[in-house]
């Protein structure tokens, strides 16, 4: 008995021992796994914070809206190459295109040009200038702060006005004020027509309306952009989601016959959707989500 009870004397002695040479060791322990957890908890709230962000971005496209364009948006089949050397879409086409269409509610053209906007002493550089016409709105969800679109008459007679996307607007008039002034661009001075309600898509980057300016097409082609050298985005817009695909497939026939194409010609034009952008944003964040989770582990 007397054996016993000194040998469980000495091993718990023993223990007592082990667990403070080792107490560092289960501190650093206990830590490493602490961090572990936080770190697949901040990556998990991380991810899930720029899926939404995404998921805001592209529901700003339009589930009713395609885009006709020279590029394909993400289509690993089509060479980079070929759509590079395929011939630019025209505002003639454009035109075109809306006279035959029967299925859209809405048709815009769209044509960018990278630019400084300027009042005054204040100027916010790298602004996107979108070059549309008046029916560009009704292919949007956009809102207004102040003022409004740019109407039928001013549009097709290149009235120099513009709309300015919100943070353009708080850039250039942190007082507010900027309906009826003159903005400076190249040179050139146009009247604020309107500001956009914030949109708050940052995902978007610099193609989030917030950042950009809104002016008739022909003044981009007129002062900033030659025809020639940039193709033109057809915005349509469907009735809704359910008819999108006819409306797609009314496109497709329509191109075809306005570029001229042969029977057994391949489109030079594409035709994007928020479909297509959202099936890559989706295997994007599932790609980050697998990676941090070896990263965490």
């Amino acid at each position: 008995m007397n054996n016993f009870l000194f040998e469980l004397k000495e091993g718990l002695l023993i223990s007592l021992r082990a667990i403070r040479a080792n107490k560092v060791r289960a501190v650093l322990t206990t830590l490493g796994i602490v961090i572990g957890i936080a770190s697949v908890v901040l990556m998990s709230t991380a991810i899930k914070g720029i899926d939404n962000a995404f998921q805001t971005g592209v529901a700003s496209l339009g589930s009713d809206n395609l885009y006709i364009d020279k590029w394909e948006w993400f289509n690993n089949d089509i060479p980079w190459w070929e759509m590079r050397n395929r011939r630019n879409l025209t505002l003639a086409e454009y035109k075109k295109y809306k006279d035959l269409a029967k299925l859209p509610i809405a048709t815009a053209p769209t044509v960018w040009s990278n630019q400084t906007v300027k009042y005054r002493e204040r100027s916010v550089e790298f602004i996107i200038l979108q070059g549309t016409n008046d029916d560009y709105i009704k292919t949007t969800n956009l809102s207004f702060s102040e003022g409004r679109f740019f109407n039928e008459i001013e549009s097709n007679g290149g009235r120099e006005v513009v709309v300015l996307g919100s943070e353009v607007a708080k850039k250039l008039f942190p007082r507010g004020g900027a309906l009826d002034q003159f903005v400076k661009i190249k040179g050139h001075k146009f009247k604020v027509v309107g500001v956009l309600s914030e949109q708050g898509s940052w995902v978007m980057g610099n193609f989030n309306p917030d950042n950009q300016a809104f002016l008739p097409i022909q003044n981009v082609f007129k002062y900033f952009q030659s025809e020639n050298l940039r193709s033109v985005t057809f915005n349509v817009r469907a009735e809704n989601s359910a008819m999108v695909e006819a409306v797609k497939e009314e496109a497709v026939g329509i191109m075809r016959r306005v570029r001229g194409l042969k029977y057994d010609e391949m489109n030079d034009f594409s035709i994007n959707q928020q479909e297509a952008l959202l099936k890559t944003i989706n295997q994007t964040v599932g790609v980050i989500q697998i990676a941090g989770l070896f990263i965490t582990g």
